[in-house]
C-alpha cells in the first residue's frame, strides 16, 4: 500500500512498547528524531494511558514543553498542554461508576486500583491478591481506601485491574457483556486491564487532536503496539504498527516499522523527514 507521508501534520505516539525501548527509556536516536520532526513542522504528540505525572520527566527529555505542545493521557480521557497544564478535553468516571466496577472486581476476584487527577488508590485486594499497578506506575502516590472515603462529586480518570497475566486473562472472560456496553475495557499491556468512560479511547483522541490542531484526521499519523492503540491506528490517516506489535495491530496498520528495540519510531520519523525534503 502506498502512503502519502507529506500530508502528515502531527504524529500521535504510544509510549510503552513504542516510543520507549524495552528498558522503558527513550534512546538518544529517538530524542534526536523527535526534535528533527518538530523542525520540519510536524507535531509529535505523546498518546499514553499514563497520567501526566507519570511521563513528565520524558516530556522534559523530549523537549515537548513549547506553549503549543500537546499531550494525550489516560488513553484519550485527558488532552492538555504540558507546559501550562491547560486542559483542552477531559472525560472522567463518577463515584457510581467506581462503585459498579468495584462490584465487578469483587465478583471476579481482581484487585482494583483507581486514579484521579493527582493520586492513585487501592480498593480491593481479594484472596490476598495485590494489585500490580503500584509497580507499574511508580510516579504516583498510592493509598488504601474504601468507597466511603470519596465524596459523591469525586471524579476519576481510570480504573485498573493489574495482576498475573494468566489469572487476569481468565478473569476477563468472566466480565459480563453489559460492562462492555457501559465502559471502554481494554489491555494496555499484558498484565494491565484498563476500564474507562465509554467515550474514551485513543481513536476518539485522534479526532479531538485533529479538531484542536484544525487539521483533517487524515493529516494525523498514529504509532502503537497494543490493544489500546487499535482505535487510533484504525482512525488515523496513517496507522503505523511497531515490529513488536500484537498481530491485531499489525493487521489494521498502513505501515509496519521495526521494533522498539530497533528505534522503530525514529525510523518512521526519518521517513517523514526524508519525504518532506524530497517535496522541497
Amino acid at each position: 500500500m502506498t502512503v502519502d507521508l507529506n500530508k502528515i501534520k502531527a504524529v500521535a505516539i504510544d509510549l510503552d512498547g513504542t516510543l520507549l525501548a524495552p528498558d522503558r527509556e527513550v534512546t538518544p536516536t529517538t530524542v534526536s528524531a523527535v526534535q528533527r520532526l518538530k523542525e520540519i513542522g510536524v507535531k509529535p504528540v505523546i498518546c499514553t494511558g499514563r497520567p501526566l505525572q507519570g511521563v513528565i520527566d520524558l516530556v522534559h527529555k523530549l523537549n515537548l514543553l513549547a506553549p503549543d505542545d500537546l499531550i494525550i493521557t489516560y488513553n484519550g480521557g485527558l488532552i492538555q498542554r504540558p507546559a501550562s497544564g491547560e486542559v483542552l478535553k477531559k472525560v472522567t468516571l463518577s463515584l457510581d461508576d467506581l462503585s459498579s466496577l468495584l462490584k465487578l472486581a469483587e465478583a471476579i476476584n481482581m484487585p482494583l486500583a483507581v486514579v484521579d487527577a493527582t493520586n492513585a488508590y487501592l480498593l480491593n485486594e481479594p484472596l490476598g491478591r495485590q494489585s500490580g499497578y503500584p509497580k507499574i506506575m511508580t510516579k504516583l502516590p498510592f493509598s488504601h481506601v474504601s468507597l466511603s472515603d470519596f465524596s459523591t462529586s469525586h471524579q476519576f480518570n481510570k480504573i485498573l485491574f493489574s495482576y498475573d497475566v494468566d489469572v487476569l486473562n481468565a478473569a476477563i472472560k468472566e466480565i459480563p457483556k453489559d460492562y462492555y456496553d457501559r465502559f471502554t475495557i481494554m489491555k494496555s499491556r499484558p498484565n494491565l486491564l484498563e476500564l474507562l468512560p465509554k467515550t474514551v479511547n485513543k481513536g476518539h483522541a485522534i479526532s479531538d487532536l485533529a479538531s484542536i490542531l484544525e487539521v483533517p484526521v487524515s493529516a494525523i499519523m498514529a504509532i502503537g503496539d497494543q490493544e489500546n492503540d487499535l482505535p487510533m491506528i484504525k482512525k488515523a490517516g496513517i496507522g503505523v504498527a511497531m515490529g513488536n506489535a500484537i498481530p491485531e495491530v499489525k493487521a489494521v496498520a498502513d505501515m509496519v516499522t521495526t521494533t522498539n528495540a530497533e528505534d522503530g519510531v525514529a525510523k518512521v520519523f526519518e521517513q517523514l523527514i526524508s519525504a518532506r525534503k524530497h517535496q522541497i
